[in-house]
Formats: C-alpha cells, structure tokens, sequence
C-alpha cells in the first residue's frame, strides 16, 4: 500500500493547563531525518525474550502484522501469521505448579490452565511462624523457613521489642494469612560472602551493585531451599524490602 503516512509514537509531556495545574499530555516529536532513511523489513515474528515465573518458564513472542517504511510511504499490512515454536531438549512438565501464582500465570500465559494447577485458598489457616534470624554463614539462606520474608534496614531489626511495628505487621500475615514469616537484617546479607553475577553498569556505583546483587542471591538460596510449608512448591512466595529513604523519618516504608 503506497503513499501511506505514519506519525510517530507521541511522548507524554507535562503542561499547565488553563486551571494551573499539571497534567500530562500527548506531544508529537517527529524527526524528519528518520523518515528518509531507508528500511528493512523484519520477520513477522521473533522470539523478544525468555524468562521465568518462578518454576514456570515462558517464552515471549512479538508478532508485527504491519510495517512501513518511511522512505517509500509503503505500509505493508499482513492478514495471517502462523507461528511454530520448536522447543529443543525440553525438561519438565509444560504447566508447572505455582501454587497460589496460578491465576496470574492463566492471565499472561496462553497455555497455562489455571484449572489444573489451581490454588485453593485454606480458609481460617492455622496461625504461621514468626521468626527473626540472626545471619552468620550464607549456608543458612536455604534452611530459612518462610513463605513471607522480610529483608529490614538494621534500626527496625527489634527482636526483643514487642511494640516494634515491623513484628505487628509480621503477626498480621502470620494470623490472617497463615504463613511463616522470617525476618531478616539486611546489613548481615551485604556483610556475608555472597556471590553475585553479571557486571556493573560502567556509569553505576559497583559497591550499590554488589549490594544489590547480594540481596538478590540471598532471595534466590532462600527461594530454591523450598521450605515454604504453606506454599503447594514449596517456594518462597513473599518479600517485603522495609527501609527509611526519608531524613528524620522512623517510619516503616515498603521499598
């Protein structure tokens, strides 16, 4: 289809309104230079990425139906696309329990059935665990008992402190939800000698890095310990990061 015209993706932008107030608007940038170049048309679908729900692995495929190319002002336009995937040496069950994550995995995932796999929430659950750990060696991370875990600042980490806040939320979960949670220093992660993977961003503090990826290690062990008893995998379900952004604020704050 020739002599088509195809405006750009507007940015959002924020403006005064006639009111005074701040509201965000569609604003179009159009580059003349990008219309004159020329293009190659693309397969009509690709593999965009892989990834994972828990044990559930996923592939994530971009269809694109309609091109143009902006040198021509030619808009091609396809009716019908048939897309084969060849899984090669596959391992496992194609549907994989997820416990209580059924539901989101029927939401986003094609050929999930969340009928097969359902979770069926226990009604008055009996009263979990609430525990908090003091961490000296990194082998402790996959003993952890927890469906909900809490990782906190140190100046919330109170264990002898039965007004502590961070506790009365932890009672919450465990009485109204029935799970075991465990709280956890997040001071005594980054002070261990956990692994971490991957390179920093060359333009990014490395030691925030390292923390961060430390952090993440610790998650991943606690979550491949499979010793979350009220989970139907086994697997960690829950992590609350509580920390203080704020000067001169002592309140608990979900990061």
């Amino acid at each position: 289809m020739p002599s088509c015209w195809v405006y750009p993706m507007p940015e959002i932008v924020l403006e005064q309104n006639s009111g005074g107030y701040t509201v965000p608007v569609e604003q179009f940038c159009f580059n003349p230079n990008a219309y004159i170049q020329p293009y190659s048309f693309k397969p009509a679908a690709v593999i965009s990425s892989t990834g994972a729900l828990r044990d559930q692995h996923y592939v994530e495929v971009m269809v694109n139906p309609v091109e143009f190319c902006p040198g021509t002002q030619h808009l091609s336009i396809i009716n019908k696309i048939i897309v084969t995937l060849n899984f090669i040496t596959p391992k496992g069950e194609l549907q994989q329990e997820l416990g209580l994550f059924s539901d989101i995995a029927a939401e986003v995932f094609i050929n999930f059935d969340k009928n097969a796999k359902r979770y069926i929430f226990p009604k008055n659950p009996p009263q979990g665990i609430v525990k908090f750990i003091n961490l000296t060696d990194t082998s402790q991370a996959c003993k952890i008992l927890a469906d909900y875990l809490i990782l906190t600042d140190s100046s919330f980490f109170k264990p002898n402190d039965p007004n502590s806040q961070l506790l009365r939320l932890a009672n919450h979960r465990a009485k109204y939800n029935g799970y075991d949670v465990t709280i956890v220093n997040v001071e005594q992660i980054l002070e261990l000698n956990f692994d971490y993977d991957g390179n920093p961003d060359p333009f990014g503090d490395p030691d925030e890095f390292i923390k961060e990826q430390k952090i993440r290690t610790f998650i991943r062990r606690v979550y491949e310990g499979k010793n979350a008893n009220h989970m139907t995998d086994k697997h960690l379900a829950f992590v609350l990061l509580v920390g203080d952004n704020y000067e001169g604020n002592t309140g608990i704050r979900s990061l």
